[in-house]
């Protein structure tokens, strides 16, 4: 390599986000051409398809909320087209050849469940007769505008610039409302040049919402995970590095380190924030040392309550954070969302029977018993059991519509034919129905029967 390496990653780093930035151009006149959801989301990558769709959805609710006074049909056909949206992409998912690919598939999940959180947000627009678009329950939230000189999300009056970094996106991404929330809480404090403390219990995993933010506004957030080993040279080099290149960093339970190690960082922290409030375009170190300053830093820590008490940071220190309380997530929201991603084909009625078997377990066994069929474990279980629905697909002698639901080579119990000990069911089930609802109940049984015991 002939070129020095910081040069050479400077020019990657350029190259990568002219091209993100003019996929986002083209798939923006795609969209407005007349391109359906399901067919931009399968040629562009799925970085830009998410972006696109945010797209759609902010013109087609900023349309449908001006014609509101004239048509009060207008946010009634905006939820409408939405769950048509919502209805159409199962049906794409579960073709074989998106099945066979895992980067269709990857993007495809990514795109229903962001589809199920812009339509319940479409339909509390009808509920709570949003008329302007000026009302603030449309501009809390998270909206995104595309013009011949920027890509630029808004939430509420403060808007940020799209990085244009790659991202790239998650597996079996679940969108709540909660994360709207943050969203705006989050945009409000960086504007600030203030960092932000997430504080939770040690089951929530409080650094994905700053992922979350980072993944909305293409910026690279890196993870740090603090320990009592961690030295004050390094964190103080860290510091630097993300000031200098205006990157985002999160220091994952800083309560960790050791005192003289959070007093550096109060201090770097201190010069590098206050700088930047005031418009400086560099900043003198203690050493002496000067660096160049970029406006796109941000900072972000996170405590355990449980373990912590989070008035054992330095004062210095608390004063540069926000703190933030993070909730436990929606368990009802969640699991239905993952259902609908994974492709079931009664994703709701599977949720409700899972939601009912977690409040039975957290009234009738022990703490134990309840840590076990936390979100994250049944998350486990529904990818196996969705699995297990994808090999029995495509083997060729399977066929759902046999009467009898014995199926070759599996354990799954038969259903009782007498009606009188059937337990009644709110629909008609169709067998590929049934299989699911045994493929699920056989995996948690696997799982969970022992420990349960």
């Amino acid at each position: 390599m002939k070129e020095n390496v910081e040069t050479w990653l400077e020019s990657l780093l350029k190259v990568t986000q002219e091209t993100i930035s003019d996929k986002v151009y083209e798939v923006d006149r795609d969209i407005k051409n007349g391109c359906t959801v399901e067919e931009f989301t399968l040629t562009f990558p799925c970085q830009v398809a998410l972006l696109g769709f945010y797209l759609q959805w902010t013109r087609d609710c900023e349309l449908a909320i001006s014609e509101n006074k004239l048509d009060r049909k207008a946010l009634h056909n905006l939820g409408r087209k939405y769950t048509n949206i919502v209805s159409r992409l199962p049906t794409v998912l579960n073709k074989p050849n998106v099945r066979e690919d895992p980067v269709q598939l990857v993007k495809l999940e990514n795109i229903l469940s962001l589809a199920l959180h812009l339509r319940e947000v479409a339909e509390d627009f009808q509920k709570k007769k949003v008329r302007d678009i000026m009302d603030f329950e449309w501009v809390r939230n998270p909206r995104y505008y595309v013009d011949e000189i920027s890509i630029r999300m808004m939430v509420s009056e403060y808007s940020m610039a799209y990085g244009c970094e790659y991202v790239g996106c998650d597996v079996n991404q679940i969108i709540t409302p909660i994360r709207d929330r943050f969203t705006l809480l989050f945009v409000h404090t960086i504007q600030q040049f203030s960092g932000v403390s997430l504080a939770a219990e040690s089951a929530v995993t409080k650094h994905e919402m700053a992922k979350s933010l980072g993944g909305m506004c293409a910026r690279f957030l890196l993870t740090f995970h603090c320990s009592n080993g961690t030295t004050y040279s390094c964190i103080s080099k860290i510091l630097t590095g993300l000031a200098q290149e205006g990157s985002w960093g999160c220091f994952s339970e800083v309560s960790c380190l050791s005192v003289p190690t959070l007093q550096v960082l109060a201090q770097c922290l201190h010069l590098i924030l206050g700088n930047l409030q005031q418009s400086n375009s560099s900043c003198t170190l203690f050493s002496g040392q000067e660096i160049p300053l970029n406006p796109n830093f941000a900072v972000f820590v996170t405590q355990t309550t449980e373990k912590y008490q989070l008035n054992t940071l330095p004062p210095t220190l608390r004063g540069l954070f926000r703190l933030v309380s993070v909730p436990q997530p929606n368990f009802a929201v969640a699991l239905r969302s993952l259902c609908a991603v994974l492709g079931f084909k009664s994703g709701k009625l599977i949720a409700d029977r899972l939601i009912m078997v977690h409040k039975l377990v957290s009234l009738q066994m022990r703490h134990t018993g309840v840590a076990h069929m936390s979100l994250n474990n049944i998350h486990q279980c529904l990818l196996i059991s969705a699995g297990k629905r994808n090999s029995l697909m495509s083997n060729k002698s399977h066929q759902f519509g046999r009467a009898s639901s014995n199926t070759t080579g599996s354990n799954i119990a038969t259903p009782v034919s007498d009606k009188r000990n059937r337990a009644p069911t709110p629909i008609n089930l169709t067998p590929q129905i049934r299989l699911e609802h045994a493929l699920v109940k056989q995996t948690l049984s696997e799982s969970f029967g022992l420990r349960s015991s």
